[in-house]
């Protein structure tokens, strides 16, 4: 049972998972973690894009391809290359609300892990905020102190 659990989770590593990783983080991640091969997973981290920008360029279609499936701007995100199948799949059902379930549970997921990324990030440019005003108040703070004992130290002087 093991061995089965092992193989269908190699199959199922997805690349968006090692964006946020370093290097030496994606190599164990995949060896320890998921049990590939030292070989394997320098393979793996050859073809995973290095950050969320880079993932976002190998998009599959062309500007002019999105106009030609008449894909609304506003969907032309990452997940652009799930929602070209689902639309034909709706089209072809005659949008059967109970078909091309899969299609769309990949795309609405694709969805999510975008959102989560995005969160994540406003997160942590969030805390880097609360940390830059931090400092700079304690700055300030120093700067008032600072400039109140040379106020003094000048007052002595002129006596």
């Amino acid at each position: 049972k093991k061995l089965k659990k092992k193989q269908k989770t190699k199959k199922m590593v997805s690349l968006s998972n090692l964006i946020p990783r370093s290097e030496e983080e994606r190599m164990t991640y995949l060896t320890e973690s998921l049990g590939f091969t030292t070989e394997e997973a320098k393979e793996i981290c050859l073809k995973a894009p290095k950050s969320f920008e880079e993932y976002e360029k190998r998009r599959k279609y062309t500007e002019e391809e999105l106009d030609e499936l008449m894909i609304n701007p506003s969907h032309r995100d990452a997940c652009v290359h799930l929602l070209v199948p689902l639309n034909d799949c709706r089209y072809n059902t005659y949008f059967a609300p109970w078909k091309c379930k899969y299609e769309r549970a990949r795309y609405e997921r694709c969805q999510y892990k975008l959102w989560l990324r995005k969160v994540r990030r406003s997160e942590r440019m969030l805390k880097a905020d609360v940390k830059l005003h931090l400092i700079y108040e304690k700055l300030e703070e120093l700067q008032r102190l600072d400039g109140g004992d040379n106020d003094d130290e000048d007052d002595e002087d002129e006596f």
